[in-house]
């Protein structure tokens, strides 16, 4: 029986999503690349999700980068803001992979 989930509103879509079946369990992975995380420092970063294909509201974000904006000798390297993570997903035997916009 297909499962309903409530993660994002309106503004966080468009989403990307993909189905992954490993050798016990079936999830959906759903990309949410304007959705905010913990990251200190950084807005809209977007995230991907586990969810279950079978019960609702059962979904966890996955933990890809967790840190804040990353700094050498004072500089600022990169900006994780509005980055698009999780645009796009695709997971294959086994494999999950994951992308999105990112300045530099």
């Amino acid at each position: 029986m297909p499962s309903s989930h409530h993660l994002f509103s309106s503004t966080d879509l468009p989403a990307s999503l993909s189905l992954t079946v490993p050798l016990l369990t079936a999830w959906v992975v759903v990309g949410a690349p304007r959705a905010q995380t913990q990251a200190p420092g950084v807005s809209r970063a977007g995230a991907v999700y586990r969810c279950s294909p079978t019960l609702a509201d059962d979904c966890t974000p996955l933990p890809f980068d967790t840190l804040s904006n990353t700094w050498e000798d004072g500089v600022q390297v990169d900006d994780k803001s509005d980055q698009w993570f999780g645009a796009t997903v695709v997971s294959k035997a086994g494999v999950l992979v994951v992308s999105g916009l990112q300045s530099f």
